[in-house]
């Protein structure tokens, strides 16, 4: 008999164990999850346009373009502890990106050419400072290869949107205008927006397929499209993006309002 009573009370003690954990783990998966949302803080106050920024490879430093007080696009460079900023040169320069190892592709003498779009002529500049060495005319936009020896570009070329990488080497042409270019970081796959129409923000992200990457059993050049509406803007993955990522997307929903989205590759 005390044989069997201690077996009755293992028994009910380990179904009591076991309905515990069970409403434990039931709690933990349906609590609602804490997410962190980034915080953010002024960097400018000056009245005017910022036009373009990006970071440095410190990952702290930040260039950007800025036309302040009715004036021209200028350079300038701050950080996250400074409330100043400081004039960078050359002037009349438009910040396109920043290369792993600290080298800029500007746009000197960028100008408007139409709505959404600015051109230039495409130079490498140091971020210590030198001479701008003029690479291509006509450039609207352009983003470094992950290890800083080559450029993607995009250029008007007998009244077409050419995307070049490397520059000269065609990988797609568009009658309306190509956006936001930017390189994954195993340099296998290009990301941009696709607008069918010159003046107008309505588009597609769209992948092109490097010679590299065998995707879907899809040939290089293969341009996949999806994420259709009005797309205002793309940025590169994190400063150590996951080896899948393609990069994040700000998209116009209403009212002024917008979404970001972060896009993967398929693989």
């Amino acid at each position: 008999m005390p044989k069997k009573r201690a077996l009755l009370v293992a028994v009910v003690a380990g179904a009591i164990a076991l309905i515990i954990g069970l409403a434990a783990g039931m709690f933990l998966l349906h609590r609602p999850v804490q997410i962190s949302l980034p915080v953010y803080h002024p960097l400018t106050f000056r009245r005017g346009i910022v036009h373009s920024a990006r970071f440095a490879p410190d990952g702290k430093t930040i260039i950007y373009s800025a036309a302040w007080e009715g004036k021209p696009l200028e350079l300038f460079t701050t950080r996250p502890e400074s409330p100043e900023s400081q004039e960078l040169r050359p002037a009349g320069a438009d910040i396109l990106a920043i290369s792993v190892s600290g080298e800029m592709a500007l746009s000197l003498g960028s100008h408007p050419r139409a709505q959404f779009l600015y051109a230039g002529t495409l130079a490498r500049v140091p971020l210590v400072g030198g001479a701008p060495r003029e690479i291509r005319e006509n450039v609207e936009w352009a983003d470094w290869s992950p290890d800083g020896s080559t450029l993607a570009i995009v250029r008007e070329v007998e009244g077409r949107k050419r995307l070049e990488f490397p520059p000269d080497k065609v990988l797609y042409q568009a009658d309306g205008w190509i956006g936001h270019i930017r390189i994954s970081p195993k340099a296998d796959m290009i990301a941009f927006i696709d607008h069918p129409q010159l003046g107008d923000d309505g588009g597609a992200v769209a992948v092109s397929i490097q010679p590299e990457r065998k995707l879907l059993s899809r040939p290089a050049g293969t341009v996949f499209r999806g994420w259709r509406g009005r797309w205002v803007a793309m940025k590169s993955g994190s400063a150590q993006p996951e080896p899948a990522e393609i990069g994040h997307f700000t998209r116009s929903i209403s009212r002024g309002q917008s979404g970001c989205w972060r896009g993967f590759r398929a693989n």
